[in-house]
């Protein structure tokens, strides 16, 4: 019996080592593979840090040539920037005078007006009255000559109002200057 348990052990034993060696070259096939795989990882590694680099060096050079561009559109953006100022001065400048000149233009027309509307107005009175007298007298002397001497009258007193209106109104516009129509 104790034959029969050793040779069980034995069996059992041999059984085992056959699974661990079975087991074993699985691992072995595993770490093989695996092996190779990082390999060929390190190797992408190494091809891929070459690229990387290159692409490192290309993005280095591509910002140096964007910042040298940079530094050459800086002088002309502060030129823009310096016309710009000046010709919004220019501009603010040309407002100013003609803000003024049209302020004074406004100023002399207003003037004008008044001056020339008292004696302007005066005038076309004085007109439509003398219109009016001459027509009346000319319808006189057609209807009645014998009226000749009331009608004389009457313009003579039309024309002496007329000049009485017109010395007035120059007082009070500050003309100043007499009329006299006849």
């Amino acid at each position: 019996m104790m034959e029969f348990a050793v040779m069980i052990m034995a069996v059992s034993v041999a059984v085992l080592v056959v699974y661990l060696v079975m087991t074993l070259k699985k691992v072995q096939t595993s770490l093989d593979t695996a092996n190779q795989t990082l390999g060929e990882a390190r190797d992408a590694i190494h091809s891929w840090k070459g690229d990387v680099q290159g692409l490192v060096v290309s993005v280095k050079d591509l910002t140096n040539q964007v910042n040298r561009q940079i530094d050459a559109v800086d002088p002309l953006m502060a030129s823009v920037r310096d016309m710009g100022e000046a010709i919004h001065e220019v501009t603010s400048s040309a407002k100013e005078v003609t803000e003024s000149w049209m302020g004074k233009l406004r100023s002399q027309a207003q003037k004008a007006t008044v001056a020339t509307k008292g004696s302007w107005m005066d005038w076309v009175e004085a007109g439509v009255k003398a219109y009016h007298v001459v027509r009346s007298a000319a319808k006189v002397l057609r209807t009645s000559p014998q009226a000749v001497d009331a009608l004389q009258q009457e313009v003579r007193k039309d024309i002496h109002e007329i000049e009485r209106d017109v010395i007035k109104k120059d007082r009070l516009s500050g003309h100043g200057g007499a009329v006299t129509l006849g």
